[in-house]
């Protein structure tokens, strides 16, 4: 059970302060302990359950929920992660570990060139469809919502509290949605399960803060060298 506390607390407080790399990094884990992959991708689904609400939950009272920007994501992340996890219910014979392996490490490159080539365009256009995206994706490798949906906002250039607060805050629907249809799947035993929900539920206060503060330093970083900048074209 330690072992899986510890492995919950870390995707979790990952995941909460940047807003991905939760799903990404546990059913990684699950993988290398010896879980099939379509059982760890429901496995951390049935984790997330609880502390994605705490996460939600930590975020809102934080102040890192931008109302719109939650309700442009919340329902088509929902329906898509049902049709992500029907199809993984229906296909989980024909899942093989290095399919998984090979999503996890897509998934990764993508986290890298969203961050070396930000794509800067109209903050809001979209999300339906991204939030679609993203549900489906996540519901049917085990990780994708982080990835695709909040690194996407903070591409287009929202901040990083409400990208990461308003993203996570969706996130929770979009894991009920998925533990509804993938609940046959879990393998793990109860008390592996309880370890997860536990780190994950002692990182989530934490992250939530962590969150707010890199935000802060990061507007502050944006002013100082807006000023810096302005200083130089003074004739």
């Amino acid at each position: 059970m330690l072992t899986y506390g510890v492995l919950g607390f870390l995707a979790a407080l990952v995941d909460g302060t940047l807003g991905f790399g939760y799903g990404m990094s546990l059913t990684a884990g699950l993988l290398v302990l010896g879980l099939p992959p379509a059982s760890a991708s429901a496995s951390v689904h049935a984790a997330e359950l609880v502390t994605s609400a705490a996460s939600a939950v930590s975020h809102a009272v934080a102040g890192n929920v931008d109302r719109a920007l939650f309700r442009a994501l919340v329902l088509t992340g929902a329906l898509g992660a049902l049709l992500g996890g029907s199809a993984l219910l229906t296909f989980a014979a024909r899942f093989t570990r290095p399919i998984a392996v090979s999503y996890l490490l897509a998934l990764l490159v993508l986290v890298v060139y969203r961050q070396r080539r930000p794509r800067r365009g109209p903050a809001r256009r979209g999300l339906p469809a991204l939030g679609f995206l993203g549900g489906f994706c996540d519901a049917a490798g085990g990780g994708g919502w982080g990835p695709i949906v909040t690194l996407s906002l903070l591409a287009r250039g929202l901040d990083l509290r409400y990208a990461v607060g308003s993203a996570n805050a969706a996130e929770l629907f979009v894991t009920i949605s998925a533990v509804a249809v993938e609940w046959p799947l879990v393998r793990l035993k109860g008390t592996d399960v309880l370890g997860l929900i536990v780190g994950g539920l002692l990182a989530a206060p934490l992250a939530a803060i962590l969150c707010r503060w890199l935000s802060a330093r990061a507007s502050r970083a944006r002013g100082d060298v807006r000023i810096a900048v302005e200083s130089d074209r003074a004739p």
